[in-house]
């Protein structure tokens, strides 16, 4: 694993990724939910405030689980200095993963009282229901450890982050491998729908983004300004033919802002189609919905919003639209 000289950020915690602190943010998820459906794609921070426990690392290296929850004092195996940012656990210095159970790919498990409970909200539970599942990648290297650099789409500058992370594992499917290993997916450190910095590039003992500063959004507007073009790969295909590449590029679709938080739920209205009263929710015009030349804006306070039937007047299925009733 490579280290960054240039880091200035000693740190006394083992697994840094929370945002609450400079240079430890997690991961910035971005999802994109339209209807029924689950487009999901680039992970890159929402950032976790939690850490993994000071106990664990700042064990002296090998760690074995019964030394999990001893006494540390955060030196390293020579008794000079804790481990930092400068000062990484060295190759014979590391966590014995053969001494911990394994988790997923990539991943251990580590007991509760040893991860802070801000992240464990972050982390899925081993088969034991108790402990959690980390990255070996943060175990190894106790958190001081800089991530490998990547290509997200269209060349943008990322991290390598474990699929371990939930974050990360739920959006592996659209997610580069770049030259991550298996386990891991490429994250951008800015995030290419609003140009605002993931946290993906500050996890650990990484200093940012090497080649250029984040600000504005890599990926062109669309939608009247209310959506971002992104490449079809970020994409799930079953999802592409509800988008519309109207005021894209090449291949590229057309996503409404609103549809990447996957809390998003549209206000209701109400519409008529087909001689008939619907109730409904009010969602972009710009998608590329079936019966969409039949939909109008109903009570939708929005001239640009279409009011979506929740209720298919053809088959009487429900369409799922974020914010009809489940």
């Amino acid at each position: 694993m490579s280290h960054n000289p240039a880091a200035e950020l000693p740190k006394q915690s083992f697994g840094c990724f929370c945002p609450s602190e400079p240079r430890e943010t997690a991961m910035i998820r971005s999802h994109l939910v339209l209807a029924s459906l689950s487009i999901l794609t680039i992970a890159c921070g929402q950032g976790s405030e939690g850490q993994l426990h000071h106990d664990l690392g700042d064990r002296p290296a090998p760690v074995h689980p019964g030394e999990l929850h001893g006494e540390g004092d955060g030196s390293s195996p020579n008794g000079e200095a804790p481990y930092s940012c400068e000062e990484p656990p060295q190759a014979d210095e590391l966590v014995d993963l053969s001494q911990l159970t394994p988790c997923k790919s990539g991943g251990h498990c580590i007991e509760a009282e040893d991860v802070e409970p801000d992240l464990q909200a972050r982390l899925d539970r081993c088969e034991d229901g108790v402990s959690f599942c980390v990255p070996d990648e943060i175990i190894l290297y106790r958190g001081f450890y800089i991530p490998e650099t990547c290509r997200f789409v269209n060349g943008l500058e990322g991290r390598c982050l474990s699929t371990v992370l939930p974050e990360i594992g739920r959006t592996a499917d659209t997610m580069p491998v770049s030259n991550c290993q298996p386990h891991e997916r490429c994250s951008p450190c800015c995030d290419p729908f609003t140009g605002e910095a993931s946290g993906a590039c500050d996890v650990g003992c990484d200093i940012g983004p090497i080649e250029a500063q984040c600000g504005e959004p890599a990926f062109r507007a669309c939608c009247g300004g209310r959506g971002h073009c992104a490449p079809p790969s970020l994409i799930k295909p079953e999802d592409r033919e509800k988008l519309s590449g109207s005021g894209c590029a090449g291949e590229n679709l057309c996503v409404p802002d609103v549809l990447r938080d996957p809390d998003y739920r549209a206000p209701r209205c109400q519409g008529r189609v087909l001689f008939r009263d619907y109730e409904g929710v009010c969602l972009p015009g710009c998608l590329d919905l079936p019966m969409d030349f039949l939909i109008g804006q109903g009570s939708c306070g929005n001239p640009n919003d279409e009011c979506v039937p929740c209720t298919d007047p053809r088959t009487g299925e429900a369409t799922g639209a974020p914010g009809c009733p489940e």
